[in-house]
């Protein structure tokens, strides 16, 4: 059974997947503010979170 034995009765546990997340594909910032501005609005306070890969080696002075 899986390399697992059962002691006293007691099933080995079962090991859950983990699911597949669907990432939605990066966009243009633009395309990106239009899609917003095109949703509904809401009863409580949005907050939109931007992500930004700079790239940068903080071990190098002349990148900061």
């Amino acid at each position: 059974m899986g390399g697992y034995q059962m002691l006293d009765g007691v099933p080995p546990p079962r090991v859950i997947p983990p699911k597949v997340r669907n990432r939605p594909a990066p966009q243009a910032l633009s395309a990106a503010l239009e899609s917003l501005r095109a949703a509904p609005r809401a009863k409580f306070d949005e907050t939109v979170e931007l992500c930004f890969n700079l790239s940068i080696d903080p071990r190098r002075g002349d990148q900061m």
